[in-house]
């Protein structure tokens, strides 16, 4: 998710823009932090092990960062950016198309990028419960975020249906579920669940 080859700084003074340098350091710590909480968890994540991945020093971490918190926080709302971002044009693309091929667009986009960054699905669906109360607001938004999107998109695919927010919270978070027990398993082909989610949606609501 973060461009490896644009997070390398050449060693000794190189003269470079601070604000570049800046960016390049946070993005090897916000990849840093993914690989580290992937591989220990959230709760066993230490400054030091993320220091340890990112191979930079305390100083750069604590000029960008308070703690390892606000350092998972970060990542988790660049990887949930991207990801709806990547809906959003998936979205877009489809305008013309039925509902019901947005609707599974939708979904095969947001699931095509946890597929992909499988270290960043399991920080932003499984890990981020365990960030504390910070990291389950952000989470709730993000779920909130995207029932607005499922909502939309339903109402256009039944439009004789009266789908509420709560009936759009619960069908994302029936999906959510689906791949929290996916990625907690290991299974590295979530796009083969896109399919199947956006015709379950759709028979949920067709009762």
């Amino acid at each position: 998710m973060w461009d490896q080859a644009a997070t390398k700084l050449p060693a000794g003074p190189h003269g470079l823009d601070p604000a570049l340098v800046a960016r390049v350091q946070r993005e090897r710590i916000l990849d840093a932090t993914a690989r580290a909480v992937a591989d220990l968890g959230y709760q066993d994540v230490t400054v030091a092990k993320i220091l340890d991945r990112a191979r930079i020093s305390k100083l750069t971490f604590y000029e960008l960062f308070d703690n390892k918190e606000q350092a998972f926080l970060a990542a988790y709302d660049d990887a949930v950016a991207q990801a709806l971002r990547r809906v959003e044009r998936a979205c877009a693309a489809e305008a013309l198309a039925p509902p019901a091929q947005r609707l599974e667009a939708a979904v095969d986009a947001l699931l095509g990028f946890l597929a992909e960054e499988p270290e960043v699905a399991r920080l932003c669906v499984i890990e981020v419960l365990a960030a504390g109360p910070t990291g389950r607001q952000r989470r709730a938004a993000t779920m909130d975020r995207l029932a607005d999107l499922m909502a939309a998109l339903l109402a256009e695919a039944r439009p004789d249906r009266d789908l509420g927010p709560i009936a759009a919270r619960a069908l994302v978070g029936g999906a959510e579920e689906v791949l929290f027990t996916a990625i907690e398993r290991g299974e590295s082909d979530l796009t083969a669940l896109a399919a199947e989610i956006a015709a379950t949606q759709l028979r949920l609501i067709d009762g």
